[in-house]
């Protein structure tokens, strides 16, 4: 997907010295589980989301 059809809000994440361009997301599945981790573009982890499925 391309990142200008994610919505604004998802694009950057708030940092320790404000907000952060999101460039890469990874998703790891696990069971009935989904983590997504983003990242910045220093590498920092900037937000981590757990996903459950019901």
């Amino acid at each position: 997907m391309d990142g200008s059809q994610v919505p604004e809000a998802l694009q950057y994440a708030q940092g320790p010295k404000g907000w952060v361009p999101v460039v890469k997301v990874i998703a790891l599945e696990e069971g009935n589980q989904r983590t997504l981790r983003e990242y910045g573009p220093e590498g920092e982890l900037l937000r981590s989301t757990v996903q459950v499925r019901q």
